[in-house]
């Protein structure tokens, strides 16, 4: 195996890559390596990167160059899983810059970043030191890759229909919930259409370092109209509904309903939870259309419940890292980190206000959920997108 430069991937490069997930500025990404290595979630703190440069955390080392060798305090079953994400992947020392990497990452894959302009457009070609022998999971089909950025759902959706120039082009959006009608309608669109499930889930998280009232949270629960939300997403060809935490495509899958109230949802129980009281939350959703069309369905749905809704809008790009002082609710989108779904405890954890709704090519359908974290008995709704349309040529998916 080699980079992009030709020189040979080892196991060093790749323990190199696993120790720099120790730097606290590197925010964001799967941790589980990290943890089990440290044996605790405040992995930063055990062992110091910054400091240890030139050595690597305790518990992880290479015999030789084909070898790398792990040690935990705890016994980890899910590491082939938790192994194949970001934080193993090579790099040489002499390569690492930090932060700046993401803006020129060192390829070890089938492509290589060749243009760069942010927030505009990436274009990846071929890696010519890329061996499809050492690799069995990637291929290396397309010349390039080019992805553009800017245009919303609809927008995409458009010029994927139109064809002309976007004739060999996949929307990674999928298809935009007021064009779902005329897609699903037209015999020639919607076969260019995949409907696949997905294991990403999106939801309506409670911030619960502000709705601290149990009751409350299990009103939400309660009054939440599942149907609706269906519908304002663009009906059964879009979404399916969900009551559990995780979507049914994890692995060990099991249905649930904590809080049974009908596909409507149950308006008198969640009243009657209430108790007269009329709490007053504050919703956070993205500015993209379509989320602010969920916001002003679940607006509508939980004040008739009592509730005193008000709806903020946050740029689709931002991302919610921890609860806002203000804030008492916004829509995230999980994907579990592997199979197993072992990640969700964590991510109910996401008690912060809102992630920006993502919707990926693949995207499922979006699917309401009323769900409990096991955690710490917090209502969150979501709704996952278990499948979701996506347009595009079905032979190519780049240039």
């Amino acid at each position: 195996m080699k980079f992009e430069d030709g020189s040979p991937i080892t196991s060093k490069e790749i323990a190199y890559g696993i120790a720099r997930s120790f730097n606290p500025d590197l925010a964001g990404g799967p941790t589980y390596i990290q943890e089990w290595l440290a044996d605790t979630a405040a992995f930063d703190t055990k062992w110091d990167f910054k400091a240890n440069k030139t050595s690597l955390p305790p518990g992880l080392t290479t015999p030789d160059d084909k070898t790398l060798r792990f040690e935990f305090a705890k016994p980890h079953c899910d590491l082939p899983f938790a192994a194949s994400l970001p934080s193993t992947a090579p790099l040489p020392p002499a390569k690492d810059t930090g932060v700046d990497l993401d803006a020129a990452p060192f390829a070890s894959g089938p492509y290589k970043l060749t243009k760069n302009t942010a927030g505009v457009e990436l274009v990846f070609e071929k890696n010519e030191h890329w061996d499809p022998a050492t690799d069995p999971v990637r291929h290396q089909y397309p010349d390039k890759f080019v992805w553009q950025f800017g245009p919303d759902a609809t927008a995409q959706t458009d010029r994927i229909i139109t064809d002309g120039a976007d004739a060999a082009t996949l929307g990674w959006n999928g298809v935009a919930t007021s064009r779902v009608a005329k897609v699903s309608a037209d015999g020639t669109l919607k076969g260019r259409t995949l409907l696949e499930p997905t294991p990403s889930a999106n939801r309506l998280t409670i911030n619960t370092q502000r709705v601290t009232d149990l009751t409350v949270r299990q009103a939400l629960n309660y009054a939440i109209d599942r149907e609706g939300l269906i519908k304002t997403l663009g009906g059964d060809y879009v979404a399916s509904p969900m009551t559990t935490l995780m979507p049914p495509s994890t692995l060990g899958f099991k249905s649930f309903d904590v809080y049974p109230a009908g596909k409507n949802g149950d308006i008198e129980k969640a009243k009657a939870t209430l108790a007269g009281k009329t709490p007053e939350l504050v919703l956070v959703i993205s500015d993209d259309s379509g989320d602010q069309e969920i916001g002003t369905q679940l607006k509508n749905n939980l004040e008739k419940a009592g509730f005193k809704i008000t709806v903020r809008t946050t740029p689709r790009t931002a991302s919610w890292t921890r609860p806002r002082r203000r804030t008492t609710s916004g829509t995230c989108t999980w994907t579990p980190g592997r199979p197993t779904g072992r990640a969700a405890p964590r991510s109910c954890r996401c008690s912060s206000t809102a992630a920006t709704s993502s919707r990926r090519a693949t995207a499922t359908r979006p699917s309401s959920t009323t769900t409990r974290s096991t955690r710490s008995s917090t209502g969150c709704w979501a709704w996952t997108r278990p499948s979701r349309p996506t347009s595009g040529r079905r032979s190519t998916s780049g240039s």
